[in-house]
């Protein structure tokens, strides 16, 4: 007779939110999966992603550089130095509204239709920025907190204590 082992609330929040910010020192035209072929100029690229299991094991894969191609980043991460990791600890799938908010910043711009986002109905998960706007960019995303994310998510004491968000659904 087995023992159900309850979560340990201490431990840290696997799960979550990404971004990736990479440098492509060259302009080059990469083939990224069945997308196709795309020019990509050199610049900072933003990659929004998600992992709501094993946040941390989906990040060291992203910090290699050779791997089996799985995603559409892994195509683009072969050309790329991986500069910034930043993680958003939630259990919230807020992954679409993490990327409407960088996609707002000054600058920002799709440059591949549909980048890691073919299951949702986002333009992409993949935004370039010239490579003077690397700091601006490096700041804001430093101080983006995942309460802002998305339409008045309040966190509670009681939920911030589990790491829940409650949605008032204001607009």
């Amino acid at each position: 007779m087995g023992h159900r082992l309850s979560k340990d609330k201490t431990a840290p929040l696997n799960q979550g939110l990404y971004n990736l910010i990479l440098f492509l020192k060259k302009p080059k035209t990469i083939r990224i999966g069945d997308l196709g072929e795309f020019f990509f100029p050199r610049g900072f690229y933003v990659y929004t992603g998600s992992a709501m299991r094993g946040l941390t094991r989906r990040v060291a894969r992203h910090q290699r550089r050779h791997k089996p191609k799985r995603w559409h980043i892994d195509y683009l991460r072969a050309h790329c130095s991986l500069v910034e990791v930043k993680t958003y600890p939630t259990r919230r799938r807020l992954e679409c509204q993490l990327n409407s908010h960088i996609l707002r910043l000054k600058g920002a711009q799709v440059l591949v239709p549909k980048f890691g986002s073919s299951d949702c109905h986002c333009k992409a998960h993949l935004i370039w920025f010239a490579e003077g706007d690397y700091q601006r960019i490096k700041e804001e995303l430093l101080e983006l907190r995942i309460e802002t994310i998305g339409s008045c998510l309040l966190y509670t004491s009681d939920a911030a204590d589990e790491l829940d968000g409650v949605d008032l659904g204001g607009r």
